[in-house]
Protein backbone atom coordinates (compact mmCIF):
# COMPACT_ATOMS: atom_id res chain seq x y z
CA UNK A 1 0.00 0.00 0.00
CA UNK A 2 1.33 3.44 -0.90
CA UNK A 3 0.52 6.51 1.17
CA UNK A 4 0.79 10.02 -0.19
CA UNK A 5 0.74 12.14 2.94
CA UNK A 6 2.54 15.47 3.25
CA UNK A 7 3.88 15.81 6.77
CA UNK A 8 6.66 18.42 6.96
CA UNK A 9 7.43 17.75 10.64
CA UNK A 10 7.94 14.06 9.97
CA UNK A 11 10.03 14.82 6.89
CA UNK A 12 12.26 17.16 8.90
CA UNK A 13 12.63 14.51 11.59
CA UNK A 14 13.82 11.89 9.09
CA UNK A 15 16.05 14.36 7.25
CA UNK A 16 17.59 15.11 10.64
CA UNK A 17 18.28 11.46 11.37
CA UNK A 18 19.94 10.97 7.99
CA UNK A 19 21.81 14.29 8.24
CA UNK A 20 23.31 13.18 11.57
CA UNK A 21 24.70 10.15 9.74
CA UNK A 22 26.42 12.45 7.23
CA UNK A 23 24.00 12.10 4.32
CA UNK A 24 24.62 15.17 2.17
CA UNK A 25 21.19 15.10 0.50
CA UNK A 26 19.51 15.00 3.90
CA UNK A 27 21.74 17.82 5.17
CA UNK A 28 20.70 19.94 2.20
CA UNK A 29 16.99 19.09 2.56
CA UNK A 30 17.02 19.75 6.30
CA UNK A 31 18.81 23.02 5.56
CA UNK A 32 15.96 23.96 3.25
CA UNK A 33 13.47 23.09 5.98
CA UNK A 34 15.26 25.39 8.44
CA UNK A 35 15.72 28.12 5.84
CA UNK A 36 12.03 28.19 4.96
CA UNK A 37 10.61 27.16 8.33
CA UNK A 38 8.99 24.04 6.90
CA UNK A 39 8.39 21.41 9.55
CA UNK A 40 10.76 23.17 11.96
CA UNK A 41 11.12 26.66 13.37
CA UNK A 42 12.89 28.93 10.88
CA UNK A 43 16.58 29.22 11.72
CA UNK A 44 18.70 30.67 8.94
CA UNK A 45 21.94 30.12 10.86
CA UNK A 46 21.21 26.42 11.23
CA UNK A 47 20.21 26.28 7.57
CA UNK A 48 23.52 27.76 6.46
CA UNK A 49 25.44 25.34 8.71
CA UNK A 50 23.61 22.41 7.11
CA UNK A 51 24.11 23.78 3.59
CA UNK A 52 27.82 24.09 4.37
CA UNK A 53 28.04 20.47 5.62
CA UNK A 54 26.47 19.23 2.41
CA UNK A 55 28.47 21.63 0.22
CA UNK A 56 31.75 20.50 1.74
CA UNK A 57 30.85 16.96 0.66
CA UNK A 58 30.39 18.15 -2.92
CA UNK A 59 26.61 18.66 -2.98
CA UNK A 60 26.26 21.07 -5.90
CA UNK A 61 22.80 22.36 -5.00
CA UNK A 62 24.00 23.17 -1.47
CA UNK A 63 27.00 24.97 -2.96
CA UNK A 64 24.71 27.01 -5.19
CA UNK A 65 22.38 27.74 -2.28
CA UNK A 66 25.32 29.07 -0.25
CA UNK A 67 26.19 31.34 -3.15
CA UNK A 68 22.60 32.64 -3.14
CA UNK A 69 22.65 33.23 0.62
CA UNK A 70 26.05 34.92 0.73
CA UNK A 71 25.60 36.97 -2.46
CA UNK A 72 22.15 38.29 -1.56
CA UNK A 73 22.68 38.74 2.15
CA UNK A 74 19.66 36.61 3.01
CA UNK A 75 19.79 35.90 6.69
CA UNK A 76 22.14 38.89 7.12
CA UNK A 77 25.06 36.97 5.68
CA UNK A 78 26.67 39.10 2.99
CA UNK A 79 30.06 37.69 2.12
CA UNK A 80 31.14 38.22 -1.48
CA UNK A 81 34.29 36.09 -1.28
CA UNK A 82 32.36 33.13 0.19
CA UNK A 83 29.65 33.63 -2.43
CA UNK A 84 32.19 33.57 -5.26
CA UNK A 85 33.92 30.49 -3.89
CA UNK A 86 30.68 28.49 -3.61
CA UNK A 87 29.48 29.63 -7.04
CA UNK A 88 32.71 28.34 -8.59
CA UNK A 89 32.47 25.07 -6.65
CA UNK A 90 28.90 24.51 -7.86
CA UNK A 91 29.85 25.34 -11.45
CA UNK A 92 32.78 22.92 -11.30
CA UNK A 93 30.37 20.23 -10.07
CA UNK A 94 28.23 20.89 -13.16
CA UNK A 95 25.41 22.96 -11.64
CA UNK A 96 23.73 24.68 -14.61
CA UNK A 97 22.52 27.70 -12.64
CA UNK A 98 26.05 28.32 -11.37
CA UNK A 99 27.49 27.99 -14.86
CA UNK A 100 24.91 30.46 -16.15
CA UNK A 101 25.78 32.96 -13.41
CA UNK A 102 29.47 32.74 -14.26
CA UNK A 103 28.73 33.03 -17.95
CA UNK A 104 26.67 36.17 -17.37
CA UNK A 105 29.67 37.73 -15.62
CA UNK A 106 31.91 36.78 -18.55
CA UNK A 107 33.59 33.81 -16.86
CA UNK A 108 33.54 30.12 -17.71
CA UNK A 109 34.48 26.89 -16.01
Amino acid sequence: MVFNIYDPELAALWFGKAAEQGDEDAQFCLGECYYEGTGVKRDRGQAVALFRMAAEQGHEEAQFRLWEVYASGRGNLVNRSEAEMWLREAAEQGHEGAREQLSESGETI
